[in-house]
């Protein structure tokens, strides 16, 4: 059905960036009415411009609320909400409220979500289960209380991390494969739900901070907002259950993924030789350290590499500074199997030997 001219759209999540992007969107091109939702408590809206004085500009809250101040003197028409969109009453409140106060609720957004980065085998549960309750369950929740209103359209806001996993993200992959999955339930049940599987944003969402990191990593590049939101026009207008809106980068070709050939890296690109333990061991601190911008003597070789900071951004890029050493491509999970600098020099030199044997006639 597309957007209707002032219609009513509820954004999960509404306070990030990306959410704060559309917002703007649809209240720029469309006149839509906005109710965003968040976790965190706004101050209230007397007390906005007293915040603002008292807290420095790049404060978190300081700039949701003058973006959205920005919004309401454009002429919009918002309205901020504190709420759970993984807790069933608090939303099934808000569905209430919103078409006491609007009549009607026309679509929805689910654009909460968060990261917690970090290898599998170091994770505590607490952080499986709050990545998942803000994406997957938030959409569940949403299914649910949304159940009995006749809604043009549903939008999930997934991840390319569903479809191609990331390190350290299983959690945040599974959770935005499940909006996947739930798009495709929902639309055979003729309710209209497209997953959009994001790539990066490069002005705004969660990974904003890291986009020079993401960009060396070769999978995918920023995209700019305005074609992003203009590519989510497209996506309510296709009414498909599942679509993928990204930049690729070189690389992305070469990750594992249903439908998606993995291509070892060529031999021509791996010059690089060692003839001892000592000398690969030296070799992969060195390179470490660079990575995390460490002075290599101070670089811990039988420390974790999590511990020492390594995020799933960085495990990627330098997964592939070893497949070029190596010429060929490794286990996505090496990093986590061989989480030490010793215990991976030995894999490595193990590998090559290995490898050497099997060449020898």
């Amino acid at each position: 059905m597309g957007i209707r001219p002032q219609g009513v759209y509820l954004i999960t999540g509404g306070l990030g960036g990306m959410g704060l992007a559309m917002a703007r969107w649809l209240t720029e091109g469309y006149g839509a009415r906005i109710v965003l939702t968040s976790r965190s408590k706004l101050p209230s809206r007397r007390g906005w411009s007293s915040w603002l004085r008292r807290h420095p500009s790049d404060h978190p809250l300081s700039v949701r609320l003058r973006a959205l101040l920005d919004l309401e003197s454009a002429g919009a028409e918002i309205w901020p909400v504190t709420a759970d969109a993984s807790d069933p009453e608090e939303m099934s409140e808000l569905v209430a409220q919103i078409k006491d106060r609007f009549g009607a609720v026309h679509g929805v957004i689910h654009a909460a979500g968060v990261t917690r980065d970090g290898l599998t085998a170091t994770k505590r549960p607490h952080t499986f289960d709050e990545v998942l309750r803000a994406k997957a369950q938030g959409a569940f929740v949403l299914d649910q209380v949304t159940r009995g209103e006749p809604l043009d359209w549903t939008i999930y806001c997934s991840s390319v991390a569903g479809l191609w996993g990331g390190a350290g993200q299983s959690d945040y992959a599974a959770a935005n494969r499940y909006l996947d999955a739930l798009a495709a339930w929902r639309n055979a049940q003729a309710r209209p739900t497209t997953s959009i599987d994001w790539g990066l944003w490069g002005e705004a969402g969660m990974a904003v901070g890291h986009v020079d990191r993401v960009r060396e990593s070769g999978l995918l590049l920023p995209m700019a907002t305005r074609p992003a939101l203009e590519a989510l026009g497209r996506a309510v207008a296709l009414d498909a259950p599942q679509i993928i809106v990204a930049a690729l980068g070189p690389r992305a070709l070469q990750v594992s993924s249903p439908g998606v050939s993995r291509q070892a890296i060529p031999e021509s690109e791996t010059p690089a030789t060692w003839t001892s333990l000592a000398e690969l061991e030296d070799r992969l601190a060195a390179r470490l350290a660079r990575l995390l911008e460490l002075d290599v003597a101070a670089l811990d070789r039988s420390q974790n590499f999590a511990e020492m900071g390594l995020d799933s951004i960085l495990v990627v890029q330098w997964t592939r500074e070893l497949e070029a050493m190596l010429g060929r491509s490794l286990p996505f999970n090496t990093l986590q199997q061989h989480g030490t600098v010793r215990a991976l020099a030995q894999y490595l030199l193990d590998l090559r030997r290995s490898r050497g044997a099997q060449a020898r006639p």
